[in-house]
């Protein structure tokens, strides 16, 4: 009997460990992605943003225009909040230094 108990709790204690080592990666996964998105994001945008205002030969009303959309189309605004449900609370609560 006391050799089942002890094989009973080994069995539970093991598969806790698993479970805490899948969720850890799952949300390693998750923040990475998330991540990778938010970059992507952040490029694209910049990447309009410039062609917008710099490379672009229409007057400066319109130019404003396009800027606008490119950073509402970018994605990075909604990724911003995305990444602070994720993040750890040390990181959204600093502010950004430069």
């Amino acid at each position: 009997m006391t050799g089942a108990v002890i094989g009973v709790g080994t069995t539970s204690i093991a598969d806790r460990a698993e479970w805490r080592r899948e969720q850890s990666e799952r949300r390693t996964e998750v923040k990475g992605d998330l991540y990778a998105a938010y970059l992507a994001a952040g490029a694209k945008t910049w990447s309009d943003i410039r062609a917008a205002v710099i490379d672009s030969t229409d007057p400066w009303p319109e130019r404003a225009r396009q800027t606008e959309l490119a950073y509402r189309d970018g994605g990075v605004y909604g990724l911003r909040f995305q990444i602070t449900i994720t993040a750890p609370p040390e990181i959204v609560a600093s502010p950004i230094r430069r």
